[in-house]
């Protein structure tokens, strides 16, 4: 939604601006020109400008993943520095208020103007390297669960990826890591959801992860589950989703050779409500329902409607277990009993 986009731009501007007049007083006390710390806050804000909104300005290459790393450090060090002078000041006004100064030796460390301030600075940039490194990070996290019951089951396998946002921190590297996991997988299905391809993305890396998409080995097909994509990507994820020849499982039901049903629903509540109970209409209630969303709210509703097992971002059944992912940098891989067809 608009208005909580722009609550975000204007906690993140304040932050920001909190960081580079903090820095800059500690700058001063070095007696360093202010003209190198402008043009050093410029080139930092202007690479950062850039990386978040015209990536696609850069050349894909070793360059471009040094100044992203660069980019990422340095958001991490403006956004965590005034929450950390936050506690600081907590811990400075609880010492004043109880005279630690003269009983309490770390307390003269916090109260110091500068010293804790680097040590702030350190720990931000600790946080961006370890930011940047999740980022790049490809782990795979395991499920096991019924779908329905059954003496004699068989399982399936199922590979969900979400929201990697190809063209923003994940570049053409980081397709051939994944391409290399998923095919160590084997998945008998493979479902995206959420936000395949980034505002920032170039068309070479679109066409390039659609090439190594359609290579990934899946026995029963590769299946998206529409999410509410940005205006500014969504051209370029329909490109890349007929190139890879992918189901798009938009209001619409997939019957597989094993009797498993596929429903593909919106994340919107009144839209999800009119397109499950037409679908279910056509469903055959005897064999396993899975309906597939982006985001795992109102996932209870569709399993008390008739749901056998909601496939979404959290990848649990329901939203018992309340997994959240992180960002670009995990994948989940579900073992589901299904039983066999008659």
């Amino acid at each position: 939604m608009l208005w909580i986009r722009m609550i975000y731009y204007f906690i993140g501007l304040l932050l920001f601006s909190y960081s580079l007049l903090r820095y800059y007083h500690l700058w001063n006390r070095n007696r360093i020109p202010n003209l190198i710390y402008g043009l050093m806050q410029g080139i930092l804000l202007a690479a950062f400008f850039i990386c978040e909104r015209k990536a696609i300005w850069i050349p894909d290459g070793i360059g471009k993943q040094l100044l992203v790393a660069v980019v990422t450090v340095y958001r991490c060090v403006m956004l965590c520095t005034p929450i950390l002078c936050f506690v600081r000041g907590i811990i400075r006004t609880v010492g004043k208020r109880n005279d630690w100064n003269r009983t309490v030796a770390f307390f003269r460390f916090f109260n110091h103007p500068s010293r804790s301030i680097y040590v702030i600075l350190i720990l931000s940039l600790i946080v961006g390297g370890i930011d940047f490194y999740m980022t790049k990070r490809i782990t795979f996290i395991s499920h096991t669960d019924s779908v329905c019951a059954g003496q004699d089951q068989e399982t399936m396998k199922v590979l969900l990826i979400a929201d990697i946002h190809i063209g923003s921190e994940f570049m053409e590297q980081d397709i051939e890591r994944l391409s290399a996991k998923v095919e160590e997988q084997q998945a008998d299905i493979i479902v995206f959801t959420g936000e395949i391809i980034d505002h920032n993305s170039s068309r070479y890396l679109v066409d390039r992860l659609a090439e190594a998409t359609k290579s990934w080995h899946s026995t029963y097909g590769i299946y998206y589950a529409v999410s509410d994509s940005t205006k500014n990507s969504e051209i370029l994820q329909q490109r890349f989703l007929q190139a890879a020849q992918i189901t798009m499982l938009n209001n619409k039901i997939v019957k597989l050779k094993n009797q498993i049903q596929l429903l593909g629903v919106s994340d919107r509540k009144n839209e999800m409500e009119s397109q499950w109970q037409q679908l279910y209409k056509a469903v055959d209630p005897e064999k396993p329902v899975i309906a597939i969303k982006h985001r795992p709210t109102n996932a209870g509703q569709l399993l008390a409607e008739g749901a056998d097992y909601v496939l979404s971002e959290d990848a649990s059944k329901g939203v018992s277990q309340n997994l959240s992912l992180k960002h670009h940098s995990q994948y989940i891989r579900l073992q589901l009993s299904i039983t066999p067809e008659d």
